[in-house]
C-alpha cells in the first residue's frame, strides 16, 4: 500500500503541479540537471492515465478466516493447499482482467498467536488480528455486511469494483463469488479448479476496460 501511495503522489500530484505552474506563468527553480519539457509533461500524463486504469481493475480477494485453534492449524498439508489455491485464483483472475489480493484474518484474542497462525498459512497482502468472534473481518464477512456461517477455517472469495480518478477512489459493493468452510472443502478446491471447475470458471465473469465498473456473482 505504501508503494501505491507513493505512486499516487508522484503520478497524480507532481504532474499537475508542473502543469499549473506553467499555466500561471511561473518558472521552476533553475536546475542544470533537469529540464521539464512538453514531452516530459505529456509522458507524465500518460503515466497517470495508465496508473489509474491499472488500479481501476475490479479485484478478486481471497479472504482466509481462521485461528490458532481451528482445524487449519493442525490439518496436514493445509498451508500447501492454500498456497496452490492462491496461485490458481491469481492466474484465473488475471485471465479475466481482474486484480488479485489476499487477506488473512485471525480471530485469536492473543494477536501474536493469531499472527503466528497466519504466518504458517503463507503470505497475505493484509491482516486483521484479534477480537475473537467480533473481529472486524468477521463483522464484514460473517455477521453483517456479507453474512455467512460462523465456522473456521473459512475461505471467502470477494469481488469488488474499483474506480480510481483524479477526484479520488470509488468502490462498489462487495460480491461474494465463493464461500468454503472446513479444511476438507478448502483443500479440495485446488483440485476442482485444476479440472476446470470452481470459482470464476465461467467466461461470463470477465472485465475488460470497456466493462469496468460492472460486478458479477457466481457460486
Amino acid at each position: 500500500m505504501c508503494t501505491d501511495a507513493i505512486m499516487w503522489r508522484k503520478l497524480c500530484v507532481l504532474p499537475w503541479i508542473v502543469l499549473c505552474s506553467g499555466c500561471a506563468g511561473e518558472s521552476l527553480p533553475p536546475r542544470t540537471s533537469t529540464v521539464i519539457s512538453a514531452a516530459d509533461s505529456l509522458a507524465w500524463q500518460q503515466k497517470v492515465v495508465s496508473f489509474l486504469e491499472e488500479q481501476s481493475r475490479p479485484q478478486l480477494t481471497l479472504v482466509l478466516i481462521g485461528s490458532s485453534w481451528c482445524g487449519a492449524s493442525t490439518a496436514k498439508g493445509f498451508p500447501d493447499s492454500l498456497e496452490v489455491l492462491k496461485a490458481s485464483l491469481a492466474g484465473r483472475a488475471q485471465a479475466r482482467g481482474l486484480a488479485f489480493g489476499t487477506l488473512g484474518i485471525a480471530m485469536d484474542r492473543n494477536r501474536q498467536e493469531g499472527l503466528r497462525f497466519l504466518d504458517k498459512m503463507g503470505r497475505f497482502d493484509q491482516y486483521v488480528l484479534g477480537g475473537n468472534w467480533l473481529n472486524e473481518g468477521l463483522v464484514r464477512f460473517v455477521w453483517r455486511d456479507s453474512p455467512g456461517q460462523p465456522e473456521v477455517p473459512q475461505v471467502v472469495l470477494v469481488l469488488r469494483t474499483r474506480q480510481f480518478s483524479m477526484a479520488g477512489i470509488s468502490l462498489g459493493q462487495d460480491s461474494i463469488v465463493g464461500r468454503y468452510t472446513g479444511t476438507e472443502d478448502i483443500m479440495s478446491l485446488p483440485g476442482v479448479m485444476a479440472s476446470g471447475g470452481g470459482p470464476l470458471a465461467s467466461d461470463t465473469v470477465q472485465h475488460s476496460r470497456e466493462k469496468r465498473g460492472n460486478g458479477a456473482d457466481e457460486n
